[in-house]
């Protein structure tokens, strides 16, 4: 308690790992038998005889329960977290190594999706390409010093997005990449009944059925006069509108909306 009143951190997660150190015999040796009798004659130390007598007729009573090493385990746990905070306060460094997304879904069979994966560093798509080397594939984690690949789960599947690379910043995959994935092209959605759905996603509980008809047909026009180059922004350069510009749109009207603005104004902004 001195020790915490004074935030003398470093005295008190010392007292605290003394106090599991004489714990740990007992959790080590739950009967209490000779495993006590053993460290006492180890460590030399000659007991007075009414704490022999004490020892001797409460011999029989010293077992932990389930519960109690439970509690004392993870009470250890804690101190020894606690150390390491402290430790990292005063300028050391501490620091465990923790599993990521991708090695998490790798052991426990997840699905993960990866996307516009095209942007990402080419170091990191070195890494993939030893997951993708058949239905075994995994990788080793270098990083912690391990030298065997990790366990790959059999239900692990990964999935991959990216858009087709032609605008500025946009680089496609390298060829041997992907060559490892099954490759399905999605083409841009086009149909008014889907765009409708897309609009219906997002503002069904807000507009009437009558006004996703005339929003659909709105984005179609403005598409067609931006890609024949009749329409430009403030810049005067020529507007690009696709399927991002109009979700986008959407999660504006449908912030605006509640406030009180109607649907033609909320679309105008």
């Amino acid at each position: 308690k001195e020790r915490f009143e004074a935030r003398k951190w470093r005295a008190l997660a010392k007292l605290l790992s003394q106090a599991v150190g004489l714990i740990q015999p007992l959790l080590e040796n739950p009967s209490g038998g000779a495993g006590g009798k053993d460290a006492s004659e180890k460590s030399g130390k000659r007991k007075s005889g009414a704490a022999a007598s004490a020892e001797k007729e409460g011999k029989g009573a010293r077992v932990v329960s389930v519960e109690l090493r439970r509690k004392f385990v993870d009470f250890g746990r804690q101190v020894r977290e606690f150390g390491r905070k402290v430790d990292t306060m005063q300028g050391k460094v501490a620091f465990s190594f923790v599993d990521g997304v991708l090695v998490q879904a790798l052991k426990q069979g997840h699905w993960l999706l990866l996307d516009e994966i095209n942007l990402a560093p080419s170091e990191t798509l070195e890494r993939l390409s030893g997951l993708l080397d058949g239905e075994n594939g995994s990788i080793v984690l270098t990083e912690r010093g391990d030298t065997e690949p990790v366990e790959r789960h059999p239900d692990f599947r990964l999935i991959a997005c990216m858009n087709p690379p032609t605008d500025v910043g946009k680089k496609d995959l390298p060829p041997g990449l992907r060559a490892r994935f099954t490759e399905l092209f999605v083409d841009e959605i086009d149909g008014e009944d889907d765009l409708a759905d897309v609009v219906r996603c997002y503002l069904s509980a807000s507009i009437p059925p009558s006004k996703v008809k005339a929003i659909v047909s709105l984005y179609l026009a403005a598409r067609a006069l931006a890609r024949s180059g009749e329409v430009y922004d403030g810049a005067k350069q020529r507007v690009h509108l696709n399927l991002r510009s109009l979700t986008r749109m959407l999660q504006y009207v449908k912030l605006m909306l509640p406030m009180g603005y109607p649907v033609h104004r909320c679309l105008f902004e």
